[in-house]
């Protein structure tokens, strides 16, 4: 008599205890994700932990002719750069853990560590921050618009010549491109759009005249910030860096006539302030988040670039990009180039300058091209 057939190899059903293991792996693996993105309240884990890889693996390998710890202070500037860039936790809370690095591991002294913190631009950068709080407080700046608005905006090209004046004027005392568009400019213009042109993306009308209005919004706010000092803070790092004031060079012609620095009179401009009310030292100084965050993540970023080049890092690196085959002005249209393109990379403006600006300068000099 025949048995009852068996069921074959490949139709069993898997063993409960396989069946019961994947479930829990998969169980565990579930719940430790939710766990890292709603209850751990430190950095990106996976984020950190290629960014420490990275850090190791490059840690001991120093090209030659270049000296161990200016080395591994780079490796710590990239690893700055690139937690910039992917963000696993607050850019300020990035620079102060690679400060905490750079001391662990004895890379620069407490001196060198802590210089970018002395800067004037730094401190030019803060002052100007407190002062604009006046713009904000008082109204000043919206009015400003309002009435080069109301001249200039019975057509729509008028309008657009509008905003852009706007931001020229906004630029001398808003040291933050994203400050003045988000916190002043937006705020007059979104009604404009909706109220007085029924302009709105949720209407499916924004081509009537909100996306013009937003493009030359845009548009000006690049522009200007690299048009004054005070439009960016990446502006008054590379003022330093390059040790020339670039289209404030009249200033430094000056000190006999006007002796007293940038930074000196952004300290006065302050001061007036707090002496006439305008502003609070608690309300507009101590609470001013934004200032304080610019401070730290600006000084750091600040402290890497200066040593690096103290160090003759950039040197080093713009002898070993050879473009002196090169007549000077192509050599400059393709440091330019690969410039601007190399900012798709970076999340922040300041983070790309820090990183590239020093050494593009460098080896555009090193292929003839004048730096007067």
């Amino acid at each position: 008599m025949v048995g009852p057939l068996k069921p074959h190899r490949a139709e069993r059903a898997p063993p409960v205890a396989l069946m019961k293991g994947a479930s829990n792996s998969e169980t565990f693996f579930a719940r430790l994700h939710h766990w890292h993105a709603t209850v751990w309240p430190g950095a990106n884990i996976p984020v950190v932990l290629a960014i420490v890889i990275l850090a190791l693996a490059l840690w001991w390998l120093a090209p030659s002719g270049l000296a161990s710890n200016v080395w591994q202070l780079f490796v710590l500037f990239m690893c700055t750069i690139i937690g910039a860039i992917l963000e696993p936790l607050p850019l300020s809370a990035v620079c102060l853990i690679s400060i905490g690095v750079v001391s662990a591991t004895g890379v620069l002294t407490t001196s060198e560590m802590l210089s970018g913190f002395s800067s004037p631009s730094v401190w030019l950068i803060m002052f100007a921050s407190f002062f604009a709080s006046g713009f904000v407080v008082t109204g000043l700046g919206k009015r400003m618009c309002f009435i080069i608005l109301k001249y200039a905006g019975s057509t729509t090209v008028g309008l657009g010549y509008g905003i852009c004046f706007c931001e020229l004027i906004l630029a001398l005392a808003i040291p933050a491109n994203s400050a003045r568009g988000v916190g002043v400019m937006m705020p007059i213009l979104l009604p404009l759009m909706k109220e007085a042109f029924q302009s709105d993306p949720e209407l499916d009308t924004a081509k009537r005249i909100g996306s013009y209005i937003v493009l030359v919004e845009i548009t000006a706010n690049a522009t200007v910030a690299a048009g004054w000092l005070t439009g960016g803070a990446w502006n008054a790092l590379n003022a330093y860096e390059g040790g020339v004031l670039g289209l404030w060079i009249l200033s430094s012609t000056m000190p006999s006539v006007f002796p007293f620095s940038m930074t000196g009179v952004a300290a006065m401009g302050v001061a007036v302030l707090l002496l006439l009310g305008v502003l609070s030292l608690k309300d507009h100084i101590i609470c001013n988040t934004a200032a304080f965050d610019l401070f730290l993540w600006f000084s750091i970023l600040l402290t890497f670039a200066t040593e690096l080049k103290k160090k003759g890092f950039f040197e080093w690196l713009a002898a070993r990009i050879d473009f002196s085959s090169l007549p000077p002005y192509p050599c400059l249209v393709l440091v330019c180039v690969v410039f601007y393109v190399t900012q798709y990379g970076f999340a922040s403006i300041t983070a790309h300058v820090s990183a590239l600006f020093v050494a593009a300068v460098l080896v555009a000099e090193e292929a003839g091209v004048s730096a007067q």
